[in-house]
């Protein structure tokens, strides 16, 4: 790459090669002629994949080292083989380089803005390294033995204040809440300086672009969080799918309401929490990898129209009618027992509509029930 009369290249050869003087090595932390510009570059590549998965295409001029395809990524998805494209944007970032910074200045500015680069562009691939799952308890894909990978999904771009990534929708949601914490930590816990985003979750071949547009509607719907009446940004918008209502304000919740940003468990008064307890009544899909939810579509369905009547005299019998004529699975008793006891509670009830927005979908494949 040349810029005006000077060439730059990411990195030379080897650490001992001569590197002329009119080059610039980039992002070597160990060579000591390197000037460290970090980029969000993160991707999992087709050796990353378990082999049963892997359905490398020579003649496409696939191999180990190419980047794993859509499909391949949603092999790994948790449950429904969906993949998701999630897009963030730093909140009020245009009012503090317009000069919200107290002795706001061109050197204060500058600390920033560099500051702001190293968690974007560097810390960001850390985060996609995590190998550590969100939903402890539930079967996931085995992590690859690369060093250096942990979740399942690509970076299409990270810099400035923003990111764009996108994989398998489990991956990508534990992604954007990891995220969310990290950024937290990184900015004190200041609440004025949050992370609104949204995620897209569709099939893998629905087309990238469109997914990123709508992914862009969530992280807009984001941005519009209220509570107590006014605005305040730091939302999150989870579960929005070619079923789900773009423009619905109530598809977005704040993080601390998606889960617990301080990273602490703290039982099930949270959407993830709630979607883990789902998951857990799962076992392997017959005739296809993932798994398969073992409870009724139409237990589901009435669970919807339960979450739908808030605030109605019949609402409580219809979860009662619900859990009543369910059949429960023989083989997870306790499990199902633990749901049924988490339904029951009142503070999971606002949490409801947006898991069965993502579990109750059309099911993959003739005679299935739920979640496959």
């Amino acid at each position: 790459m040349t810029v005006g009369d000077q060439a730059y290249r990411p990195l030379r050869a080897s650490p001992g090669e001569p590197l002329p003087p009119d080059r610039l090595a980039l992002n070597s932390l160990t060579d000591v002629d390197a000037f460290p510009m970090f980029t969000g570059n993160y991707v999992t590549r087709v050796r990353d994949v378990p082999l049963p998965l892997r359905n490398v295409d020579a003649d496409q001029g696939e191999g180990p080292h190419s980047v794993a395809s859509h499909e391949q990524l949603v092999d790994l998805a948790l449950g429904q083989p969906r993949l998701a494209l999630f897009r963030c944007d730093a909140d009020n970032m245009g009012t503090y380089f317009a000069g919200g910074i107290p002795g706001h200045s061109a050197a204060r500015h500058a600390t920033l803005s560099r500051l702001m680069s190293l968690f974007f562009q560097g810390y960001v691939n850390a985060i996609c390294a995590q190998r550590d799952p969100l939903l402890p308890g539930v079967p996931q894909a085995a992590r690859s033995a690369a060093e250096g990978h942990g979740r399942y999904l690509n970076i299409i771009y990270s810099g400035g204040d923003d990111a764009v990534v996108v994989g398998a929708w489990n991956e990508v949601l534990t992604f954007a809440v990891d995220l969310r914490r990290a950024y937290r930590a990184f900015t004190g816990g200041n609440d004025r300086l949050g992370l609104s985003g949204g995620a897209f979750i569709a099939k893998a071949k629905y087309p990238l672009r469109r997914m990123a547009d709508l992914a862009h509607e969530a992280e807009v719907l984001a941005k519009q969080v209220e509570e107590n009446g006014k605005v305040v940004k730091d939302g999150f918008v989870p579960f929005l799918t070619t079923d789900g209502p773009g423009r619905d304000p109530s598809a977005a919740v704040r993080w601390n309401v998606f889960a617990a940003l301080d990273g602490a468990g703290g039982g099930m008064e949270r959407t993830l929490d709630l979607l883990a307890a789902f998951l857990t009544l799962s076992g392997p899909a017959s005739g296809s990898d993932g798994l398969e939810l073992n409870v009724k579509h139409a237990f589901l369905w009435k669970l919807q129209a339960f979450a739908q009547r808030d605030g109605d005299a019949w609402r409580l019998p219809l979860l009662h009618y619900a859990l009543a004529r369910a059949t429960p699975p023989a083989e997870q008793l306790p499990a199902w027992q633990a749901l049924q006891r988490t339904l029951l509670r009142r503070d999971t009830w606002p949490h409801l509509g947006h898991v069965l927005g993502f579990l109750h979908r059309p099911p993959h494949g003739p005679g299935k029930d739920g979640l496959t």
